[in-house]
């Protein structure tokens, strides 16, 4: 999940407490939306929302015209914000929407922050472009020990990511690629079951990165058969893991 945003984004901030119409717009901004996605918060800048797994961010092959975040939200965005921005992506074949300022996989469930204004756009895209903005995952790790033969509790993986030209869609390691560097703490490991309880600080933003990044490591995320995180034992591997 995604940590308060810092100062920078003050604009885009609830208002103070003796303002009652704030008190109330928060109150409700914490109930479901009724199409699948919950409102953790929402004032006149910005929507913070909890994306559930499965759910794409904005339309792209497949959901030009359905099952996206944009599509489920697009009553509460301002047509100014559901408009297309200039992608630095280089993502052609994706309609990126000015109030997605970052986004999360689709496998992915968190805290996502759409921008309502463009002053919150400014503020917010401005964030995650000077790494301002601190972003941090939990996974599920199978395999080896996240730390290495050491078993270090923290490791950082500084490795470029770029498009797998054998597999579409998909990306991996590659000296060509684009910068990427995440640091995996890791909280529990069971040797015997070969799953690691990790968190992720991710100090860039590539598609797939955790999950490419954990698969170096030798620990790809459980159930991800696109990285090697498949594995027929992994539901009995759960089922007789200690619980704590």
């Amino acid at each position: 999940a995604e940590e308060p945003a810092p100062a920078a984004a003050t604009k885009a901030a609830p208002e103070a407490e003796d303002d009652p119409s704030a008190a109330k717009r928060r109150k409700k901004s914490k109930k479901a939306t009724g199409t699948g996605v919950e409102i953790l918060f929402e004032d006149d800048d910005m929507l913070a929302i909890s994306k559930p797994a499965g759910m794409l961010c904005h339309p792209s092959p497949g959901y030009w015209d359905h099952g996206t975040v944009t599509h489920e939200l697009a009553s509460r965005l301002p047509a100014e914000m559901l408009e297309h921005r200039e992608s630095y992506t280089g993502e052609a074949d994706s309609f990126i929407p000015r109030a997605v300022v970052h986004r999360l996989d689709k496998g992915t469930t968190g805290a996502l922050l759409l921008a309502k204004t463009p002053r919150a756009e400014e503020a917010l895209a401005a964030q995650f472009k000077g790494r301002s903005m601190k972003k941090r995952y939990v996974a599920l790790l199978v395999g080896n020990h996240p730390g290495g033969e050491a078993a270090t509790g923290k490791t950082c993986v500084d490795e470029p990511i770029a498009r797998d030209p054998d597999r579409p869609g998909k990306v991996c390691i590659s000296p060509q690629g684009k910068a990427a560097k995440s640091v995996v703490h890791v909280h529990a490991h069971s040797p015997d079951h070969r799953l690691s309880l990790v968190t992720v600080d991710l100090l860039t933003g590539r598609q797939h990165q955790i999950r490419v990044h954990c698969a170096h490591l030798g620990a790809p995320v459980a159930g991800d058969a696109d990285y090697g995180g498949a594995s027929p034992a992994l539901p009995r591997a759960l089922g007789a893991a200690p619980r704590r």
